[in-house]
């Protein structure tokens, strides 16, 4: 009975939770009906539906979280909703969508994610006794249960189905995915509604003194942590973060006067690190154990020097390599760090909800044009391409001069940024250079020299190839009776596969030495049908020593005999002084009468 009980009181739970949350369920039966047609229809570029409806969901909170706290008339929730609504069709017509989820995309939406996350916590705690670190305890505990519940139900889920393919019939292959999607848009979200709180708001002043000091006394309630918490936060997640800052404090302290300004190694995790430092250190505020306590009083003073000598290591790196993208969220969330540390560890303590609207203003800023991070890396980018250019004596009047006499590394820097700007899709706001310049023979027509990787200190590598899979080019198999998929790497002498052809048996061998690589085919009695020599296809490729995309022809290599042909088509292949490691298409035809 109790089992039934606390089911009704649940759905009770959910159906006030999508009176008190409209909008943002409307947005939630959109995502999970947006992911099933991604599902059916395996469109990908339906993710920017997916995308969409999550920030509508986060808005819709935000705006809801608002009005409650504010405002009491109905109008006024209203204007509200439709704010949340006209702001979630901006995000999606104001963004360009490529057909595949871009790194622009996938920033843009995180900071965007993280901005509304911080907002719903802070609101409700503007101008209340109700304190923003004990509403991130509350937020953070109310997703680590939903998060529990929903991993659990997918478990539960996958292996009944597991069970109705081995015992009954075959379930669709996207059936799993189906419930999947049931389960982390649908449920997942409408569970965490559910647990939201009501906040003490504008409403609860018609309230009488009794009744407001029953719901705050209420509301308190939820911040009470757990045994259980108390000691994963005080016994493994502090002591894990304190011996992870440890080192990265003995590692500033080490290169303070060294490789800190020159080898920037700490820029990819300073924003991560920054964004889970501060995480713990809110939660250890409404821990009452000495471990919990000592973090907080210590630690903004540890996270200062951290983040304030690698955001200052990442500007003085910008003279060499200018902005990119990522330096530029690196520098950002340093500042953001550096303010948070001065303010938590040297000034007001209890000004904990200042870290939201100052995440909000630099979140803005690093998403909106023309100041945001990949405007401002891509002018930087290109600024220094030119400038590098100019220096060499290869660009004039928005002309490129083919020049292959230049240094290996002003090759490889140039390389480097053509590169970035391909992966930015970012070629088309060049006028001097193609879309397609790292095709083949575009890069060495423009610039007189193939694209120069920096492979750093590694001097046994010789060079590396890929196969161009963009051009969507068909192999050709006619001639073939049969095409088998392969893979070299020293330490195996021998592999051998048999196949019959015309009703008789014969086999491949692959022999593997320490430098090379050979093919052969066999007929019954152990005669050599054909030979394939590795050596061939390291010579014709080691004449260029770097990293690049060949087309087909260039793949293609054969061998063959009156009685047989092998015919080796590269996937990709990276050869060392002492190894090597190459995946191929190799078609056999065997001659027969």
């Amino acid at each position: 009975m109790k089992i039934l009980t606390r089911i009704e009181q649940q759905l009770n739970d959910t159906i006030q939770a999508v009176g008190r949350y409209p909008l943002a369920f409307s947005f939630i039966l959109s995502l999970t009906i947006a992911n099933m047609f991604m599902i059916e229809s395996n469109d990908e570029a339906m993710y920017r539906f997916s995308y969409t409806f999550i920030i509508g969901i986060l808005l819709s909170i935000v705006f809801e979280h608002i009005y409650e706290r504010f405002y009491v008339q109905i109008k006024v929730r209203m204007l509200l909703m439709w704010g949340a609504l006209i702001l979630t069709l901006g995000y999606f017509f104001l963004q360009d969508w490529p057909s595949f989820m871009s790194i622009q995309v996938g920033v843009r939406t995180s900071v965007i994610v993280l901005m509304s996350v911080l907002l719903m916590i802070w609101i409700p705690t503007i101008q209340s006794e109700f304190r923003f670190s004990q509403n991130v305890f509350v937020f953070f505990k109310n997703f680590f249960i939903s998060f529990l519940y929903s991993f659990v139900l997918a478990i539960g889920i996958s292996l009944i189905i597991a069970l109705v393919n081995a015992l009954l019939f075959t379930t669709g292959a996207n059936v799993f995915l189906h419930f999947l999607n049931l389960v982390t848009s649908l449920f997942f979200p409408a569970l965490f509604l559910s647990m939201m709180p009501v906040y003490i708001g504008a409403r609860d002043q018609r309230l009488a003194n009794k009744d407001q000091i029953v719901k705050k006394n209420k509301l308190l309630g939820l911040t009470e942590t757990t045994p259980i918490f108390d000691r994963l936060l005080s016994y493994i997640i502090i002591p894990l973060t304190s011996i992870y800052s440890g080192i990265i404090l003995l590692y500033i302290m080490i290169n303070i006067t060294g490789d800190l300004w020159s080898e920037v190694l700490l820029e990819p995790l300073l924003v991560s690190f920054t964004v889970i430092v501060l995480l713990v250190y809110l939660l250890s505020l409404e821990v009452e154990t000495k471990t919990a306590d000592w973090f907080a009083r210590i630690y903004p003073k540890v996270l200062l020097p951290i983040v304030l000598f690698q955001t200052m290591a990442s500007i003085v790196k910008l003279t060499d390599t200018g902005v990119t993208y990522g330096r530029y969220f690196a520098i950002l969330f340093g500042v953001f760090g550096t303010i948070m540390a001065v303010i938590y560890g040297f000034l007001n303590r209890e000004k904990m909800g200042w870290i939201a609207p100052i995440f909000v203003v630099f979140g803005l800023i690093s998403i909106t044009p023309p100041l945001d991070a990949f405007s401002v890396s891509f002018f930087s980018q290109k600024a220094s391409l030119e400038q590098l250019l100019e220096d060499n004596e290869m660009f004039n009047g928005g002309e490129i001069i083919p020049n292959a006499t230049i240094s290996e590394a002003d090759k490889s820097q140039i390389t480097e940024y053509i590169n970035e700007f391909d992966y930015l899709n970012q070629l088309t706001k060049i006028d001097y250079l193609p879309d397609s310049i790292l095709n083949d023979g575009a890069f060495e027509s423009i610039f007189g020299f193939k694209a120069t990787y920096d492979y750093g200190t590694d001097d046994r590598f010789q060079f590396s190839v890929y196969l161009n899979t963009f051009e969507r080019e068909m192999l050709p198999i006619s001639g073939y009776s049969h095409l088998m998929i392969n893979h070299v790497e020293p330490g195996v002498s021998t592999q051998t596969v048999n196949f019959e052809h015309n009703g008789e048996n014969y086999q491949f061998n692959q022999q593997m030495s320490e430098t090379t690589f050979t093919f052969t085919i066999e007929d019954s009695d152990e005669n050599t049908l054909v030979t394939f020599n590795g050596d061939d296809v390291i010579q014709s490729l080691e004449a260029d020593q770097y990293h690049r995309e060949i087309m087909l022809d260039q793949a293609t290599y054969s061998a063959e005999t009156d009685e047989a042909k092998i015919t080796v088509i590269i996937q990709n292949f990276d050869y060392y002084d002492q190894g090597y490691y190459g995946n191929f298409y190799t078609l056999i035809d065997v001659k027969t009468d």
